[in-house]
């Protein structure tokens, strides 16, 4: 292992250190496959997030309104958008990596205090799975990782 990349692990191990998460209900149980609902009143909403993706996505993106249903948890405005780069070219078909923004429209809502969800498409992984572990491996050396859980993402009911 060369120095630099010793420093870069020790300081990412000091600051999960300090960094713990607060408990949250989407990540509370590994094992779970959380079932979350999208409704896209509009007729051609895929149309429309790609075009309002664009060329390149970033942070400019407008987000679209849809209502949002998971578990008990029932919101009738959420923001969405298609996030990513190399995730959203990766496919040509519709499953898209999604951003979230629960208080886009609605100020205030949010779960466990998190108001910004991203649903990964697990691009260019056929198994599905292989980003969950390699979390996983990660914190388990230190290193910071983001949050993650299982989900399949129903809209407009398909």
């Amino acid at each position: 292992m060369n120095r630099p990349t010793l420093c870069l692990i020790l300081a990412s191990a000091c600051a999960t250190a300090s960094l713990a998460a607060t408990p949250h209900p989407f990540f509370e149980k590994k094992d779970d496959v959380h079932e979350i609902h999208l409704h896209f009143n509009h007729p051609n909403w895929f149309e429309k997030l790609t075009k309002d993706y664009g060329a390149g996505g970033g942070d400019d993106v407008p987000y679209t309104e849809a209502s949002f249903e998971w578990r008990d948890v029932k919101m009738e405005k959420v923001g969405v958008r298609f996030k990513g780069f190399g995730s959203f070219m990766c496919t040509n078909g519709t499953k898209k990596p999604f951003r979230l923004k629960l208080n886009e429209f609605t100020k205030g809502q949010k779960i466990g205090g998190l108001g910004t969800y991203n649903l990964n498409n697990n691009c260019g992984d056929p198994s599905y799975v292989r980003e969950r572990p390699y979390y996983e491996l990660g914190a388990s050396a230190g290193l910071l990782t983001p949050r993650h859980t299982y989900a399949a993402l129903y809209i407009n009911g398909k």
